[in-house]
């Protein structure tokens, strides 16, 4: 497996300590840069303040490692050009898209590329070190508002998510609603329609009892007509006259 190295190059070593003895840990003192001040500083005070050194451990010991002094020559560029893209294939770096591992070896060349600027125009590297944090300090604004963003949108969404449940609920509800409702106007339906039938039946049968009476009443009426003729139409005795 290839090492995983940093683009910017660093050179003197100091000692500070080591890690421990009869196993009693040794605290180290803190490198504390100070904000730069092109016009004070010499230029190692002043690459130290813009590029800290980095702690490293060899052989229990421990060490400050300063950024190198020495001035770029067209091989470094070409080193550090090469030594870039290895440390993308690496690192495993996504040739597009956001990709952490991309940015945060982009910033390590662009620190780099400001020390060797720095070597040779200490001015010119404190315009791009200001350059290089205005242009961090917009990416970590871009980077919140996008994470706000992402947050808000995700409690708009559950918001929607729950209004669309509470929405379900009650559309569940209303359709029990209308199903127990239609079942009601079934049943008053079929009992509609058996009162009706009922009262078809009951005129029916009164009809029928009205027929069978007008029928005997016209048969009683035909036999007392007939009764009533034959006695007018019938001779009268003489002697009962008399």
């Amino acid at each position: 497996m290839k090492e995983v190295k940093s683009l910017i190059s660093y050179g003197e070593k100091v000692q500070i300590g080591a890690d421990n003895i009869d196993n009693k840990l040794i605290k180290m003192p803190k490198f504390e840069p100070e904000e730069p001040d092109p016009e004070k500083e010499s230029l190692k005070t002043f690459l130290d303040s813009i590029l800290p050194p980095k702690k490293v451990h060899e052989n229990g010991l421990i060490f400050y490692n300063f950024v190198s002094c020495n001035s770029a020559i067209e091989n470094d560029i070409i080193k550090l050009n090469k030594n870039l893209q290895n440390q993308m294939k690496i690192r495993g770096a996504k040739e597009s898209g956001v990709c952490p591992i991309r940015e945060e070896l982009y910033n390590e060349c662009f620190e780099e590329i400001i020390r060797q600027v720095t070597v040779n125009c200490l001015q010119r590297g404190d315009l791009l070190n200001r350059i290089k944090l205005e242009m961090n300090y917009e990416i970590n604004y871009y980077r919140q508002l996008y994470e706000s963003l992402i947050a808000f949108s995700l409690r708009k969404v559950l918001q929607e998510k729950k209004k669309e449940i509470m929405l379900q609920n009650k559309k569940e509800k209303l359709k029990k609603e209308i199903e127990e409702l239609e079942n009601e106007i079934n049943e008053k339906n079929v009992s509609f329609q058996k009162m009706i039938d009922q009262e078809n039946a009951k005129e029916a049968q009164i009809m029928k009892d009205h027929v069978e009476a007008m029928k005997v009443l016209k048969i009683d009426n035909d036999t007392k007509t007939s009764q009533a003729i034959e006695y007018i139409t019938k001779p009268r005795d003489e002697n009962v006259l008399l």
